[in-house]
């Protein structure tokens, strides 16, 4: 039974190495999973900042046509209106 006891811590130490080592990779691969969420997540927000800005552009660019849309119709209509 004696002997038993230095076999025994043996296989405790290397279990808990064993352990350790596995926690370290776990919590590496959380790290990394973490990272790459954030990295994803400020991709996506800066596509929608994009987005946005491309929505205002287009919007400002329909209000500038109907301007010119409208000047053009009230210069036919002055045209016409001199016949």
């Amino acid at each position: 039974m004696v002997e038993c006891l230095p076999i025994c811590e043996n296989i405790a130490e290397v279990f808990s190495c064993q352990f350790k080592s596995a926690s370290k990779v776990i919590e590496q691969a959380i790290l990394i999973s973490e990272n790459l969420l954030e990295q994803e997540e400020k991709a996506h927000q800066e596509t929608q900042e994009q987005l946005e800005s491309q929505k205002n552009i287009i919007t400002e660019k329909r209000q500038q046509l109907t301007r010119i849309k409208n000047q053009i119709e009230t210069i036919l209509a002055e045209i016409n209106s001199r016949r």
